[in-house]
């Protein structure tokens, strides 16, 4: 349709702007206008602007006609657009788009909009394509209609004369103004008024517009185009949202000679005011006096708040006030902070900020307010008192105090907008602030400095949110700030219920504290001992068996005397039982303690690890130890149940393993802030309640000084850290923040523990051994019918305990009074209180995202003190104590403090006891043990089968151990392979690979560069993209998917390309044919420089250089390893070419570089590389397919595809999963604490000449290795799924090194479950067939020693003859590690005989002398050798029993528990022999006395020459004392024997 006559073309015009004009009048009219009626519009417009050229146009003013409905059309359509992609709200789509939309193309990349999220309904989707559609057509036509309206300006300029203007204005509010006028009228500057709506555009003084095409003069004659739309042009673009929605566009051109002037850089600035619609702003906010009482908080002032975008944005602050005392209203302004008298950035008096044309008082902040801030300002309203100057205030010659403010106000209404300026960047296609300043800015329309021409734009954003000071507590509901309520929730419900039961564990060591008088004490002896027995802390050290001991001293000796107590359980494991002894007289020096017992308890309870022994004289308060630190059992240790202890010496106390092992274990039990709690000793006076109030005082302590740090950290989202698990994340920032803490919690905390150690009791309780002695003796005397005895009254305070071992004395520790308790429950309960309180109000300031990541900064204070810095302590005072303080503390490791705090009767000393005499050293003790008891025979057998079942029992332990882990690692193994790997990997060889594909099978039909384009082109494309249905209807729902429709693309693919560089050259002989060669592949020889098309250093063409792939990326950028092929190993960097987009603008892209020649000869290889998610299977696939080019040429293809489960499955199976994991972690931290102590005991060299102990360090180092992999590879997994998840999966993702610490995980778990499946080899050793395969190869290994070098050198000759004959022929022997494998192939018998045939005729021959040596003789060879020495071992085997009949041993355990069968029971009991049973026998021959005297004898030197030091239990040590030659002697004896 052409318009013959301009009246035609106005006809035209008129029913084009008629058709389309609905859509300006109502908001639903835009969906009747769809695609077809748009692009008509288009058409309509491209033929009427055509037509001008032909048509008679008598005076640029006729042109007014089609020129306003051109622009009233252009701005319907352009605003039609707008309305239906505004917010992509798919409801707007027009219904006649929505069902052509089957016959659209879909676009099923994602593209770069990272934050896309594809629907579910086929409906939404379809309505969906359109709005995409919409947008993508909404460029073209945007460009067209600015086209279409360049060129109707050009006609009327054609046609306009100098001093002649021309002003087109559509009924829709677009107008046009068209002039054209000499430069002279530029010298004083000059106003552009548009023609309707209202804006206008300010050229500064002395614009010349020659100055910018670098023309001399400024007298020519130029033109200036200024146009305003009504509504958003480019509104397709994301950043068209950063406009109001109804902005007008304001743009003014200048052409000079038919040329654009592009005018940049002017100094002056242009300015340009763009109108506003007063009615989008929103209602002043009323504030009357009551409500701003209401919400006034400390301070006499209302709040209000408002945010900061843009850096460039102006903000405007209407007050409208007209009371009384509105003189005394001021307005204070501050920046992320609630401004006060004391603090704020601005100050300003209300009735003198200039008001509007409607008397309202409209304040305005430019940018040398806002200082190109963005963020959160507050604005403070206040009233000043009577009489105080607000004028002086405003001026700054007063400064504004809280005094001055009064807790009143005045009614006013507040408004708060801000204002910004945009220029339309056609370079960037986005809307831009840059370079452009507010500069004023009403309730009407912005004013705009620019240093350039464009189109402007303008945005309003109002934010009147009125707020108090209260304005923290007025958002503490609960569901807001869940993080806090919950944690101090269960923090004090917690704290509660340890209180309740440290106070039952309280009255429960009220008990165990407690002194037991001995059952076969005489009620007539009052001279009394207190034995304090220590038991030790292994797994079986309690004991129920009947303990008695004999003690002996300078003066005499006591009789057999039992420790017991029927009433409670004693000599339990790490316990401390306390006895009284009475005697009918002093001791004297103690001496020996002879301890034994009957082996009487129950099966498991009859041994007794004993520790040391004190015993303290009540009358002298001396202190005496006996150091044991041994077993008293039959299958342990020695296998005595009977010791005799000496007086332990002052090197045996200052020993550092006694004082290191008993500090340790006293600071694990008592020093430790939080294991102290459940392993407080029942003897001290810090109560297990007080150690949990103190370490509920740490906790909220913690809290409370990292709340006072954490202010200062600044904001980061949740997940971002360098450590991040779950809702858990780490930053550096919070962890410094959780040291600082724990450097200032810990010395206020330890001050506390110290008052609470130190103080006393308000009233000291009577000495518990004198109250159970006197218990004991009203008893005896109510037996006998005595009458009752009363209690002692004269009492004394112990001052000083004397060490009878060491001739040392101690004075009594500093001790408070009883208030020093009052004064720390005080503190306590005041920290715990005032850190509660204080906490909440740090949480509800910050808010709920800021509280749950300040909590986790909490985290690393309580860690670092129950995991580091509480076993440090007690380490580090442990090997203080006992290497730097061994004289000063060695009373200690027996002394607690309710030694201190019991009042001792003061008993005096009878007459009798002052003239003891010391006993005849030649009197036999029976405190001297005899070896052996009443039943020898008995006791030996009971030895046997007890250490025998023991060591089952070991056996036992260690398989079952053994088992339950190597099932642990089997689950891990097995559990975490998913047979659909399998089949996912198939699926992308089939669809991808194609092997046995006619025409695109990737193995055999890609051979040269122009085979590979073609794959890249038809088979790449058109599988990395989900294809059109067998229907041809789109793939709704598809986007990101793989052709297969199962798999989704993690972002894109990419391919890229690895390269050498050019410094390879020819021989000189070959010059002549050529001057460059590519070299052979290398990673050190790769290309990392920058090209530009055809891989030139220069340009040879414009936007040469600009194509970006021929870019070099890093492998830092592009998240990529080392990779390898078939013929050698790539770096992770390359020229890489992105595959996103549409799929024909990639297949232009690729025919572009294939004419660009990207593959050329320096081409190494090209390599194609993705990440899937297959959400049926909860599988991830990595896929690498990549052509290597061979310089020698072809291409050899090479690929590889991973599969791997990464997120563990949510349901039941996943967190069993879990649970063997962690049990894995325990297992290696059980079996690593188990292989130290097995070095520490046999020593280093002893444990490493064992093979098996070598290899239980190697599945331990491995195993740790696993554990670090499999953490490396969870944080990687985390850190690419928050990619996925923040982009919706569609940003760049690579998962090569999650994939590669998978492949390593592999590898570390397999070795470790051979190593452990080989180590049962050793824990069966206990059956002699077990041993077959060890002591057979331990035999013939020299033999095979032989053999295996024989071998090696026939084999090596054969490998290198079959190299050097089928290098160049078969593919199997083309490289010499190749050839070495398919060696061991043939002598496993897989070849290809006829290929070797046809490769050499004389291949028969070889193969047969080979096969004869190698099959027939030499391995046969090395079976004889094997056979010969199995046969011989076996025979040696066949008549030695069993170290252990374990299966017999089970069989009848499992009998005995059925009942099945009865065990013949050995006597358990072993009575002790002592010397008087002995000496009673009056025919004791003089043969069978002489030993018993030299023993005697032995033991008075002993005692008095070495202090005991000697064991004369050994033979060698009796013979030492007869002089060296005969030590000699009866070394060589002993040796022989």
């Amino acid at each position: 349709m052409n318009g013959g006559s301009l009246a035609q073309l106005n006809v035209m015009a008129g029913v084009m702007r008629t058709s389309v004009a609905g859509i300006d009048q109502a908001e639903q009219a835009a969906k009747t206008v769809d695609m077809e009626a748009r692009d008509a519009t288009m058409t309509l417009l491209q033929t009427m602007t055509n037509s001008l050229s032909s048509v008679e146009v008598p005076s640029p003013q006729d042109l007014v006609p089609l020129l306003s409905s051109s622009l009233s059309a252009m701005s319907s359509i352009m605003n039609g657009v707008r309305r239906i992609i505004e917010g992509e709200n798919i409801t707007n789509a027009p219904p006649t788009d929505v069902e052509a939309a089957d016959n659209w193309d879909y676009e099923v990349d994602i593209g770069d909009d990272v934050n896309l999220e594809i629907p579910i309904s086929s409906t939404v989707m379809r309505q969906k394509n359109v709005i995409d559609t919409t947008i993508s057509r909404a460029k073209e036509q945007v460009n067209q209609m600015m086209d279409i309206l360049a060129t109707l300006v050009q006609e009327v300029r054609d046609r306009t004369v100098d001093g002649e203007t021309v002003v087109a204005e559509a009924p829709n509010g677009a107008s046009m103004r068209v002039a054209k006028m000499s430069e002279s009228v530029l010298l004083d500057g000059m106003k552009v008024e548009m023609a309707k709506g209202g804006g206008t555009a300010k050229l500064p003084p002395g614009f010349c517009p020659s100055s910018f095409q670098n023309k001399e003069g400024c007298n020519k004659s130029f033109s200036l185009t200024a146009i305003e739309w009504p509504g958003i042009t480019h509104s397709y673009v994301p950043t068209s949202d950063e406009l109001s929605p109804n902005t007008r566009i304001v743009s003014l051109d200048i052409f000079l000679e038919g040329h654009v002037v592009s005018a940049s850089g002017v100094q002056e600035g242009i300015f340009i005011e763009i109108p506003r619609n007063s009615m989008e702003l929103p209602e002043p906010v009323l504030v009357t006096e009551n409500e701003a009482l209401e919400t006034m908080g400390h301070h006499p002032l209302v709040y209000h708040t408002f945010n900061v975008t843009n850096k460039n944005a102006a903000v405007n602050i209407e007050v409208s006030v007209n009371g009384s005392r509105a003189s005394r209203l001021v307005i204070l302004l501050g920046y992320d902070y609630l401004p006060t008298p004391a603090r704020f950035e601005l100050l300003s008096q209300v009735t003198t900020i200039p008001t509007n044309d409607k008397g309202v008082h409209d304040l305005l902040l430019t940018g040398d307010i806002i200082k190109s801030r963005t963020g959160r300002f507050f604005v403070a309203m206040g009233l000043v008192k009577e009489g105080v100057d607000a004028a002086a205030l405003h001026a700054n010659t007063t400064i504004l105090t809280y005094d001055m403010l009064e807790r009143k106000m005045e009614d006013y209404s507040l408004r708060i907008f801000t204002s910004g300026c945009y220029f339309f960047n056609v370079s960037s296609l986005t809307w831009s602030s840059e370079g452009l300043e507010v500069v004023n800015a009403t309730y009407e329309r912005t004013l705009c400095q620019s240093t350039h021409l464009t189109a402007f734009g303008s945005r309003f954003f109002p934010t009147p949110n009125s707020i108090s000071f209260e304005f923290i507590f007025a958002n503490a509901g609960f569901f807001d700030n869940t993080a806090i309520y919950v944690t101090l929730a269960v923090t004090l419900f917690v704290f509660v219920c340890l209180l309740i039961v440290a106070r039952i564990k309280d009255k429960q060591d009220v008990k165990k504290r407690g002194a037991t008088a001995l059952p076969d004490n005489n009620m007539e002896d009052r001279y009394l001992y207190e034995i304090v027995v220590y038991t030790g802390s292994d797994k079986d050290a309690s004991c129920e068996s009947k303990v008695q001991i004999i003690l002996s001293g300078e003066c005499g000796e006591t009789e057999v005397r039992t420790l017991e107590d029927k009433n409670r359980k004693v000599f339990c494991r790490n316990g401390i039982d306390s006895f009284v002894m009475a005697e009918p007289r002093p001791l004297g020096d103690l001496q020996y303690l002879r301890v034994w017992h009957d082996n009487s308890g129950e099966e498991g309870m009859s041994s007794w690890q004993l520790a040391f022994i004190s015993v303290r004289d009540l009358q002298t308060q001396s202190k005496t130890l006996f150091i044991a630190n041994r077993w008293l059992a039959l299958d342990r240790d020695d296998g005595e149940i009977d010791v005799t202890l000496s007086t332990s010496s002052m090197d045996e106390l200052t020993n550092f393993s006694h004082l290191y092992e008993a500090s340790k274990q006293r600071g694990i039990k008592d020093r430790h802030i939080w294991f102290s709690m459940f392993f407080r000793p029942p003897r001290s006076r810090y109560t297990r309640v007080e150690r949990t109030a103190v370490c509920a005082a740490f906790i909220y302590l913690s809290i409370l000084c990292s709340a006072m740090w954490y202010s200062t950290i600044p904001d980061a989202p949740m997940g971002e850290g360098f450590l991040s698990i779950g809702p858990f994340s780490l930053t550096a920032e919070k962890a410094v923040v959780g040291l600082a803490s724990l450097l200032v919690v810990y010395p206020g905390i330890q001050f506390i523990i110290w008052l609470f150690r130190r103080s006393g009791p308000r009233v000291r309780p009577y000495s518990r051994a004198f109250s159970a002695r006197h218990k004991q003796c009203q008893q005896q005397r109510e037996e006998v019918g005595l009458p009752q005895e009363e209690l002692e009254e004269q009492t004394r305070i112990r001052d000083v305990l004397s060490l009878s071992n060491t001739d040392e004395s101690h004075g009594r520790p500093f001790v408070l009074g009883w208030w020093g308790r009052l004064l720390a429950w005080l503190l306590v309960l005041g920290v715990i209180g005032v850190s509660v309180f204080f906490v909440w109000a740090y949480a509800l300031q910050f808010g709920a995202e800021k509280t749950s990541r300040w909590l986790t900064s909490l985290i690393v204070t309580f860690l670092t003190s129950i995991l580091v810095v509480e076993p440090l302590m007690v380490v580090f005072g442990a090997v203080v104590e006992a290497s730097c303080c061994k004289r000063k503390k060695s009373w200690q490791v027996d002394v607690d403090d309710i030694d201190f705090d019991e009042l001792e009767p003061d008993l005096e000393m009878d007459e009798e006891w002052q003239h003891l005499e010391p006993l005849d050293p030649t009197y036999p003790r029976k405190v001297h043990r005899i070896p052996g008891n009443k039943d020898t025979s008995m006791l030996d057998e009971l030895r046997v089968k007890l250490m025998k079942e023991r060591e089952m029992k070991l056996v036992l332990r260690d398989v079952g151990a053994y088992l339950l882990f190597v099932l642990v690692v089997m689950i891990l193994t097995y559990g975490e392979r998913d047979e659909s790997s399998y089949h996912m990997v198939e699926n992308f060889r089939n669809a991808f690979i194609k092997e046995g594909d006619l025409k695109w099978d990737y193995k055999n039909k890609v051979k040269t560069t122009d085979h590979y384009w073609r794959w890249l082109k038809e088979v790449m494309l058109s599988e990395l993209r989900a294809q059109n249905w067998y229907n041809g209807k789109p793939p709704y729902g598809l986007r990101g998917f793989l052709d297969d429709r199962q798999n989704r693309i993690m972002g894109h693919a990419i391919l890229r390309q690895v390269r050498n560089n050019k410094k390879c050259r020819p021989s000189n002989q070959v010059k002549i044919l050529t001057n460059d060669c590519s070299g052979w592949r290398g990673m050190f020889l790769e290309d990392n420089e920058h090209y530009c098309a055809h891989w030139l250093k220069s340009a040879v063409h414009t936007g040469a250089c600009s194509v970006p792939e021929f870019k070099y990326s890093t492998a830092e950028e592009l998240e990529s390893f080392t990779s390898s092929g078939r013929l050698g190993s790539y770096t992770g960097g390359g020229y890489v070419l992105h595959l996103k987009g549409k799929g024909s603008k990639l297949l232009e892209r690729l025919n572009k570089l294939q004419n660009l020649g990207w593959i050329d000869r320096y081409t190494r290889a090209v390599m194609l590389e993705f990440s899937v998610y297959n959400a049926n299977v909860n599988l991830f696939g990595i896929a690498t397919i990549m052509a290597e080019f061979h310089p020698g040429g072809g291409i050899k293809p090479y690929w590889r595809f991973d599969s791997s489960p990464f997120i563990g499955n949510s349901n039941a199976y996943g967190s069993f999963i879990l649970l063997n994991e962690f049990a894995f972690v325990v297992a290696t931290m059980f079996f690593t604490f188990k292989e130290f102590w097995k070095c520490y005991k046999s020593g280093l060299g002893v444990y490493f000449s064992s093979y098996w102990n070598m290899a239980e360090v190697v599945i331990l180092l491995i195993s740790y290795a696993a554990i670090a992999i499999y953490i490396l590879r969870y944080l990687e997994v985390q850190r690419v799924l928050k990619i996925f998840d923040r982009t919706f999966g569609n940003g760049y993702i690579r998962m090569e090194y999650a994939a590669l610490l998978d492949l390593y995980l592999l590898y570390a778990v397999g070795f470790i479950i051979f190593f452990t499946t080989v180590k049962f080899i050793k824990l069966l050793q206990f059956n002699k067939r077990m041993n077959l395969l060890g002591l057979t190869l331990s035999k013939c290994w020299e033999d095979l020693e032989v053999f295996f070098f024989t071998f090696g050198v026939i084999f090596f000759a054969f490998t290198t003859l079959f190299f050097t004959i089928f290098n160049l022929q078969l593919e199997e022997f083309s490289n010499f590690m190749a050839c070495l494998q398919m060696s061991f192939a043939m002598m496993l018998g897989k070849f290809d005989f006829e290929s070797m045939t046809l490769a050499n005729y004389l291949s028969p021959v070889m193969f047969f002398v080979f096969s004869l040596s190698t099959s027939m003789i030499l391995i046969n060879l090395m079976l004889t050798i094997i056979i010969r020495t199995f046969t011989q071992i076996k025979n040696e085997l066949k008549d030695k029993p069993n170290k252990y009949d374990i299966l017999d041993y089970m069989t009848n355990k499992t009998m005995l528990f059925l009942n099945l069968r009865t065990e013949k029971t050995l006597p358990n009991v072993a009575t002790p022999v002592l010397n008087n049973e002995t000496s009673a026998s009056t025919d004791t021959p003089a043969s069978k006395e002489f030993p018993e005297k030299v023993d005697v004898l032995l033991a008075y030197i002993n005692e008095m020459y070495f202090n005991g030091q000697m064991d004369f239990n050994d033979p060698y040590t009796k013979k030492s004392m007869m002089g060296s030659k005969s030590a000699k002697l009866y070394g060589k004896y002993a040796e022989m024997k």
